[in-house]
């Protein structure tokens, strides 16, 4: 019942985070036709061991883009240019694991015969699911 990604510790979502620390994610496959919907809440892993274990598994085309010096989402005059010069341990310092504890969850099927929908949520660890009209 959890979520990991990554994000740079510069980026607005950290600060909207650490004042509200939920998140929800709509995620849609279009070959299978299913719609998923998480509510959650997140814990924003920063210099710790967490954070240094995802670290170290990452490959260093994927460390690189923490390297900018500016913040994401500042405008630039010319197309992103990667330094490949910064020391991996100051990339690090912009590297950020959010932790997605899911609380609910709704998913969508559609299909020709009549779509299909399930929810459930997560109560003390305990999960619990029912059908739900679509």
């Amino acid at each position: 019942n959890k979520l990991y990604f990554f994000t740079d510790k510069r980026s607005q979502k950290i600060k909207d985070f650490k004042l509200n620390p939920y998140a929800s994610f709509c995620l849609f496959n279009n070959e299978l036709a299913i719609q998923l919907q998480l509510n959650c809440e997140v814990i924003v892993h920063s210099d710790d061991g967490l954070c240094k274990d995802y670290w170290d598994k990452l490959p260093a085309h994927n460390k690189i883009c923490y390297a900018s010096p500016d913040n994401p989402g500042k405008p630039l005059p010319t197309p992103f240019q990667f330094n490949k010069k910064v020391p991996e341990q100051e990339i690090f310092e912009n590297f950020n694991v959010i932790e997605a504890n899911i609380k609910s969850f709704d998913i969508l099927h559609l299909r020709k015969q009549g779509n299909l929908r399930v929810s459930g949520d997560f109560d003390n660890g305990k999960l619990h699911v029912s059908w739900t009209t679509p």
